[in-house]
């Protein structure tokens, strides 16, 4: 998700990656809890065009730092903490960005939705006994070599070569980085073609 985020906000012609840019990526994904949420209750074309107008204007800049962007994913940590996750998905993000009133993702979204009725339908969506919820954490993870970290451009290598309907997740244990693809594919095999294509060592 933040690989696409940062397409967008290169192809928008933007040095830094903000929340509407997190937005328009989310909603670029039909198969995000979030996007189905909001799709029952606004027009996603609409939202999406809005954002593009925001993203596009001669005046935008997303504020904060480039990375995290604009705070957007120290707050899906702690939306993620306070609902008792230790991984931070596509869901707590868009709980951080809509909870985030002042930004313009979140005004963008209040003109064809009620932020609060999304933002509750989100939160019972994640309840239901449908939701995948917390994923095994130990499930399919890779740990990078050390001294290799999951910079920029290993990312969107890894998202580029991710099999249809696969996304990935990334996290530290003991002072180590693992990876690990989240639906159809092989964790170590898809590592391996992103640091080829890259021209860096692969995984023993």
């Amino acid at each position: 998700m933040l690989a696409r985020a940062d397409e967008i906000a290169r192809a928008a012609g933007s040095p830094d990656v903000g929340p509407e840019h997190l937005l328009l990526a989310i909603v670029h994904d039909v198969q995000a809890v979030p996007t189905q949420v909001l799709g029952r209750l606004a027009d996603l074309d609409r939202v999406e065009n809005a954002l593009l107008e925001v993203v596009s204007s001669p005046g935008y800049s997303p504020p904060g730092p480039a990375r995290p962007a604009a705070g957007t994913e120290p707050r899906a940590a702690q939306v993620a903490a306070t609902m008792g996750h230790s991984h931070i998905g596509v869901e707590h993000l868009f709980l951080a960005i809509i909870g985030d009133r002042d930004c313009a993702a979140a005004g963008v979204l209040a003109r064809y939705a009620d932020p609060g009725a999304v933002e509750a339908a989100v939160i019972a969506e994640m309840k239901t006994p449908g939701y995948r919820g917390e994923p095994d954490p130990g499930a399919g993870r890779v740990f990078l070599p050390d001294g290799l970290e999951l910079d920029r451009a290993l990312a969107e290598a890894i998202a580029a070569g991710l099999p249809e309907g696969a996304t990935f997740g990334v996290n530290w244990e003991n002072g180590r980085q693992w990876v690990r693809v989240i639906g159809p594919g092989d964790t170590r095999e898809v590592l391996n073609a992103a640091l080829a294509s890259l021209g860096r060592p692969g995984l023993d």
